[in-house]
């Protein structure tokens, strides 16, 4: 095995799964890697070569929402009317604050 770094975000809605997936996916600039095996789905994103980013949904888990919780992505293409940075949410209503060190 290989050290590195894990993100995990868990799903509260597998409705909202391939939502997800699809806002992260534009986020990150990447494309996640799917897997439904049971009642787990998961979808990992590769940030580097020792870290990555999963969205996973266990069936059954009871998720609780973290308002206080924020998840901070660099990016260089995030100005916005001269701000470094831009607030998001996504459909579970978790903070998502892009920016781009300057």
């Amino acid at each position: 095995p290989i050290s590195g770094t894990r993100i995990t975000l868990f799903v509260r809605n597998l409705d909202n799964f391939p939502i997800l997936c699809d806002f992260y996916s534009i986020q990150l600039d990447d494309k996640p890697i799917i897997k439904h095996e049971g009642s787990v789905s998961i979808a990992v994103f590769q940030l580097s070569n020792h870290s990555e980013f999963a969205l996973i949904f266990y069936r059954g888990l009871n998720v609780a929402y973290r308002s206080n919780l924020t998840l901070y992505i660099e990016k260089d293409d995030v100005a916005i009317k001269g701000q470094p940075y831009k607030s998001l949410t996504d459909i579970e209503n978790n903070n998502v604050v892009l920016f781009n060190c300057i």
